[in-house]
């Protein structure tokens, strides 16, 4: 117990202690302010997460090894017509009427398709294929450029020269080689003025290759840059020239194709080449 006489006592001295409260009374004031022990603080559970109304949900199967999904909601527009801005169409599939006209009209369009490619090999001057012909033979390798379905055409070209055992590549692949003296360089485009193909065109001419172009134009860049020129215009069946009905420079893709396996057959038939031996280097890993 705090004698409190001595204090006063202590306190009416004037002693050192004067003003703080002796140690008993201190400790106690000092429990009686302290605050009170901290309660846990209870851990968070989330509930259930807020739906978000932007996000579109989709039903997920419970049970089962596969899902279902999503349907496509097919527009109230017509298919195929045309968008506002006149850059697309709203829907995938072909009108049931346009199916059944389809067979109908597939007999004619076979028969164009055949007519305007006959034409169109059929005015390809034999003297250009065959300086192409030995433009290739005397190449140390040869490499195509293109673009498009165009690159499509010459690369199947390029796949028949190396069966045949030519050292042949395709620009764009990561193996192709340098050119130089010596190399033949094939361009194949309709219009003879892609860009890219005309880049590719003055680089392998200014390495000193041979500029041989497949091309629709003659007159064009790549016409009047090329050292030897196989001219392959497009006609209609009636062989009316630059008159296809097919798809703008379908008809020239088409017989670049043909134009290229026409040179092999030549080449097969001249004896130039094997068969049997082109068969031997074709792959095996397909």
């Amino acid at each position: 117990m705090v004698n409190i006489g001595r204090y006063r006592a202590s306190m009416a001295r004037g002693r050192k202690g004067e003003g703080r409260l002796p140690p008993p009374l201190a400790r106690a004031r000092v429990r009686a302010c302290a605050p009170p022990a901290c309660a846990p603080v209870p851990r968070h559970r989330p509930g259930p997460p807020t739906p978000n109304p932007m996000r579109r949900s989709v039903s997920r199967p419970t049970s089962g090894p596969t899902r279902s999904l999503p349907v496509i909601q097919k527009s109230d527009q017509p298919t195929g017509a045309a968008s506002a801005e006149g850059t697309g169409t709203t829907g995938v599939a072909f009108p049931p009427q346009s199916i059944a006209e389809c067979e109908r009209q597939f007999v004619a369009a076979r028969r164009t398709v055949l007519d305007e490619n006959g034409v169109a090999l059929q005015a390809v001057a034999p003297a250009e294929a065959a300086a192409l012909a030995e433009a290739i033979s005397q190449a140390g390798q040869v490499v195509v450029i293109g673009a498009g379905r165009s690159k499509l055409a010459v690369e199947a070209f390029a796949m028949r020269l190396a069966h045949m055992g030519l050292s042949a590549h395709v620009s764009s692949d990561v193996t192709a080689p340098p050119v130089g003296d010596g190399d033949l360089v094939i361009a194949c485009s309709g219009s003879g003025e892609t860009a890219g193909v005309l880049q590719l065109a003055d680089s392998a001419r200014q390495a000193g290759a041979r500029l041989a172009a497949v091309l629709a134009h003659p007159e064009s860049q790549l016409g009047r840059a090329a050292d030897l020129r196989v001219v392959l215009r497009e006609y209609d069946g009636d062989g009316t020239v630059d008159a296809s009905h097919q798809f703008i420079g379908t008809l020239f893709e088409q017989s670049a194709l043909l134009l290229f396996d026409t040179v092999v057959l030549a080449l097969e038939r001249a004896g130039a080449v094997d068969p049997e031996s082109m068969r031997r280097r074709h792959t095996n890993m397909e």
